[in-house]
């Protein structure tokens, strides 16, 4: 302190002839704070690994107008929790609606829905884009699918009727086997009969659900695929 002032003090390591001197002295200035950044914030968790249950996901073809989407599991497989900062895609067309700030405590999944709506006939690509504090922090898995120009071609679908008092049936499509299904009819149809049309070349797989009195949907049908030339 000097005239009723407190300076700063810093101080100085200095050898001399074998001999360390402290040297102490005044106004040295203050001592810059800079902000804690993100990875000061959300350090990298080495015991923490991020698995995925796909390398990659293919679409296939997809119409113009048309959407289809497949999951994805992201899997804590270390021995420390992770958090999953950012997730989103690349390539045009393709999209998800996961959100941010995901904690993961060890051997817990998260489930990714990935959608692909082609803007244009032809080959798209792109990539899942998973940001992490985990080990691995980056993930990118290849995402692919072709936009095709729609067509004349329709599907017919028939079944048996319910057994069960029904009020009506619903009906998805998905472009791979097991789903994710999309929903084709906009309100139940008590005919059990449908014809989707419009669709391009490829393969469809297609179930349907029944809907009872009480509103109370059941569960998926047998799954039946349909290869469109």
């Amino acid at each position: 302190m000097r005239d009723g002032r407190l300076f700063p003090f810093c101080r100085r390591l200095t050898l001399l002839g074998g001999i360390l001197v402290v040297i102490i002295s005044a106004g040295c200035g203050s001592i810059a704070r800079n902000p804690l950044n993100s990875a000061q914030l959300n350090p990298i968790q080495l015991n923490a690994m991020l698995s995925v249950s796909s390398s990659s996901l293919s679409f296939g073809n997809v119409a113009l107008g048309n959407s289809t989407a497949q999951l994805i599991s992201l899997t804590n497989t270390g021995t420390a929790s992770l958090s999953i900062s950012n997730v989103s895609t690349s390539g045009m067309g393709f999209g998800t609606s996961t959100g941010s700030n995901i904690v993961l405590t060890p051997n817990q999944s998260l489930t990714v829905s990935v959608n692909f709506v082609p803007a244009a006939p032809g080959d798209v690509t792109g990539n899942l884009v998973v940001s992490s504090n985990a080990r691995n922090s980056m993930l990118q898995i290849p995402l692919s699918g072709t936009g095709t120009t729609a067509s004349s071609h329709s599907v017919m679908l028939s079944w048996n009727p319910s057994s069960s008092a029904v009020i009506g049936y619903l009906v998805y499509r998905s472009s791979v086997s097991g789903g994710p299904y999309v929903k084709l009819t906009s309100s139940i149809d008590p005919v059990p009969s449908f014809t989707d049309t419009g669709l391009a070349s490829g393969s469809y797989f297609y179930v349907v659900t029944s809907v009872s009195a009480n509103d109370v949907e059941s569960g998926f049908s047998n799954e039946v695929e349909v290869i469109v030339p």
